[in-house]
């Protein structure tokens, strides 16, 4: 069957037939209808393209899942449809082994799941320390698995709402990247930039950490300000969503810290520091994760204020950083 409705019929355009059998022996036991094509197209739910390859993805029709060599090079000419990035195992390492498969099923469960195009306004109002606090000026956000896909869905639902600077930490290997950048910038049209050592954060931008350098913000002289780093991996990520938690704790103004679809614990303690000092914190609900990791880590340890569907999460970042209106004596 289609993209209308289950089992999901997925294409594979991979010139290796080893890898192709591979790939459909996985998808029959997770439950889906392998097809090999040349060109994904609109009959399937989903494509996975093995790179490098002499295919053309272009015209797709369907969510397009990229399977890579971490060091593969990534052209500008493969970004049409692209959905997500799932990196090659090492077939040596089990661990490794089952991280793919739990990767690539946690992608397929989401490309194959209709979304809302925008997110909806939620219907409850800002209560009680929500109010009391001041505008936040920054919003810090961690993102992993499933990230790309999550995010061009949020960026999607801020089309023309002002908001704060943004600094984010997507794991995504560095070649990936500024495709991904540009994929969400087609899509959206947000002002979304790669952030660079010392550059000065403005007010209706994102700013992504680099793939293979942690992201600090520094603030001299109410200047808000990038800084990059290359110290070790923190949790085996680099960048990582605690280094950027951690640096936005000693900031002299406040914030809404945000955690979002991903495998692991990164962000969780260094969020709960950023509630306790005052921030609006919000972790995206279980239904609506590809994979329920980051945030479930942080809300065990109390470092979610709020929890929010993805298609709600524009909604409450536009609300939270609304200019208040004065409260009735």
């Amino acid at each position: 069957m289609t993209a209308s409705g289950g089992p999901f019929t997925i294409g594979i355009v991979d010139a290796d037939q080893e890898s192709a059998s591979t790939l459909e022996e996985w998808l029959r036991a997770a439950g889906y209808v392998p097809k090999r094509v040349e060109q994904a197209n609109a009959s399937l739910a989903a494509c996975l393209v093995r790179w490098p390859t002499k295919l053309a993805l272009g015209l797709p029709g369907c969510p397009i899942v990229l399977l890579a060599e971490r060091e593969a090079n990534l052209p500008e000419d493969a970004l049409a449809g692209l959905a997500e990035v799932v990196i090659s195992p090492d077939r040596s390492d089990i661990k490794s082994l089952l991280g793919w498969s739990a990767q690539l099923t946690a992608v397929l469960r989401q490309v194959t799941t209709p979304r809302a195009d925008a997110c909806r306004v939620p219907g409850p109002r800002l209560i009680g320390e929500e109010l009391r606090r001041p505008v936040p000026s920054l919003i810090a956000l961690g993102v992993s698995t499933g990230g790309p896909i999550a995010l061009q869905e949020l960026f999607r639902s801020l089309r023309g709402v002002g908001l704060p600077p943004m600094a984010i930490v997507q794991h995504i290997p560095t070649n990936f990247l500024a495709p991904m950048l540009e994929r969400l910038r087609q899509d959206s049209g947000a002002r979304l930039e790669v952030a660079r050592d010392g550059a000065v954060l403005q007010p209706g931008t994102a700013y992504f950490a680099p793939g293979d350098h942690h992201l600090r913000l520094v603030e001299e002289k109410g200047v808000l300000r990038a800084q990059l780093s290359d110290e070790p991996p923190r949790r085996g990520h680099r960048p990582a969503a605690e280094v950027l938690f951690e640096s936005c704790i000693t900031l002299p103004r406040r914030g809404v810290g945000v955690l979002m679809t991903g495998m692991g614990r990164d962000g969780a303690a260094a969020l709960l520091q950023l509630r306790q000092r005052g921030w609006a914190t919000i972790g995206q609900n279980e239904a609506t994760c590809a994979i329920y990791g980051m945030p479930r880590a942080a809300k065990e340890l109390g470092a979610i204020e709020r929890e929010v569907a993805l298609a709600d999460l524009g909604g409450w970042l536009a609300m939270l950083c609304r200019p208040r209106q004065p409260q009735p004596a």
